[in-house]
C-alpha cells in the first residue's frame, strides 16, 4: 500500500494533465469533446484523490523530496 500511496500523486498528476490534454486536442482538431457522464467522472476523481489523501494520513507516506 505504501508503494501505491507514493506512486499515487503522479498517477493523480498525469490523470489530470490528461484531461487538459485531450480537451487541447479535440480544440486543436476542431472536434467538440463530450463526456459521457461529466458528473460521474468528476465524483470518480475527486472520490479518489480524497481516497488517497486519507491513505496518505492514516499511513503517514513521507513522500519523496522532488530534484530540481
Amino acid at each position: 500500500m505504501k508503494r501505491f500511496l507514493g506512486f499515487a500523486p503522479i498517477l493523480f498528476c498525469v490523470a489530470y494533465a490528461w484531461i487538459s490534454f485531450r480537451t487541447f486536442l479535440a480544440v486543436a482538431a476542431d472536434m467538440e469533446l463530450r463526456l459521457c457522464f461529466p458528473t460521474a467522472t468528476g465524483i470518480l476523481y475527486a472520490g479518489l484523490t480524497l481516497l488517497a489523501t486519507v491513505f496518505y494520513c492514516k499511513e503517514k507516506v513521507v513522500l519523496p523530496k522532488a530534484s530540481v
